[in-house]
């Protein structure tokens, strides 16, 4: 394999950083992000692209190891040096943007300008927009949603460039997928957990065919566990999710929670069902090695709507007395059911635009605490 050149006459051999998937191991795959941090800060300008291709080069395993014909170790490889490859396209971008390491480019008149949505005016950073584009690509095309659930909205809001909430949407043997997931934090540390959790899905449902929303909810929880080596690292960080199972010809929809509650919504009737109270990766009891999650059934054979969304709306402060920041009253899940209810008669596209309006209202000139997250579904 070729080495790659650096400046001051340094090389770097790619081969003392590759290994076959035969011999993954977990000390391997650290000892592989180690080395590749410390080329990423000592070349970052000649070490940027390769750190895209890398990250680009985990998805392809994923995408590979779908036919079969690789092992689990291989499937592990791939999620994590997708998230290692994520992970340096954040630092890397971060060490081209600030000023110890600041670039001096020749402005040629004759070149287009960067697009005013490409560049973040207010810190002049490129790297974040570019990494908000590149998460919200990973989320479900708008015309695949369009094609699949025709009647529905999505309200998306990142308290900043990236989210920690995602939502994931896939149509199998007449089932239709639809996952909201809520990560811990925000920012860059909520962004790296939703790719793996992206990731993690698309093992769990596609490739190994698992399509029980509990036995869904149960196995993230496990890949997850396996891939931040929970019990030695005590890295709790995960995500509270809603999983949704809907079968069209049988008029049916499955749907389990983890720490998080759909709404739905029959006969003029608004019912906030509730989800288990564990969090995937989250804390439980010592000797509770896997967790297990309810489903729950319902009728479709008369029309229904239903919302999963996100804490970030409940948890926001506002209302006519809030002055200082993060003062007043939270906005609350009572009064975000209230607000479902009040919208009902309305078009799906109006009732995004009215709970809008009410959210922005509330909020006022108080600064966004949270990540922001409701999707609407009328079958």
């Amino acid at each position: 394999m070729k080495a790659i050149s650096i400046k001051n006459n340094e090389s770097i051999d790619l081969k003392t950083i590759s290994f076959t998937p035969s011999q993954v191991n977990k000390a391997q795959l650290f000892n592989h992000f180690n080395q590749l941090s410390q080329i990423v800060v000592r070349n970052p300008r000649k070490i940027f692209l390769y750190i895209i291709a890398l990250s680009l080069f985990g998805n392809v395993l994923l995408l590979v190891s779908q036919a079969a014909i690789f092992t689990e170790g291989l499937v592990l490889y791939a999620i994590l040096l997708t998230a290692s490859g994520l992970l340096l396209l954040f630092i890397g971008s971060t060490i081209l943007t600030s000023k110890s390491h600041s670039i001096s480019f020749a402005v040629d008149p004759s070149r287009k300008k960067i697009p005013k949505d490409s560049w973040d005016e207010g810190t002049g950073d490129l790297g974040l927009s570019t990494a908000s584009h590149i998460q919200r690509a990973m989320l479900p095309p708008k015309q695949q949603m369009q094609q699949i659930l025709p009647e529905h909205f999505v309200f998306f809001r990142p308290k900043e460039h990236v989210s920690g909430d995602f939502y994931w949407m896939d149509e199998i043997q007449g089932k239709t997928f639809l996952i909201a997931g809520d990560c811990t934090g925000h920012g860059v540390s909520g962004a790296l957990m939703t790719m793996l959790c992206n990731q993690a899905l698309e093992n769990i449902i596609i490739q190994k065919q698992i399509y029980a929303p509990d036995q869904i909810l149960s196995q993230l929880d496990m890949t997850l566990r396996k891939t931040l080596h929970t019990e030695q690292t005590h890295i709790r960080n995960g995500l509270d999710a809603v999983v949704c199972v809907i079968e069209k010809s049988k008029r049916t929809l499955q749907f389990a929670g983890a720490r998080s509650h759909l709404v739905i919504v029959q006969n003029n009737q608004l019912n906030l069902v509730k989800g288990d109270i564990y969090s995937i990766n989250g804390h439980r009891r010592d000797n509770q090695k896997r967790l297990s999650f309810s489903t729950h059934r319902f009728d479709l054979t008369r029309p229904a709507t239903i919302y999963m969304f996100s804490d970030g709306i409940q948890d926001q402060f506002g209302g006519t007395n809030a002055k200082e920041p993060f003062k007043g009253q939270k906005f609350t899940r009572s009064r975000l059911l209230q607000l479902l209810e009040n919208v009902q008669p309305k078009p799906l596209a109006v009732q995004k635009t009215l709970i809008i309006q009410a959210i922005d209202n509330w909020q006022g000139s108080q600064p966004q605490i949270d990540d922001m997250m409701l999707i609407g579904v009328r079958i």
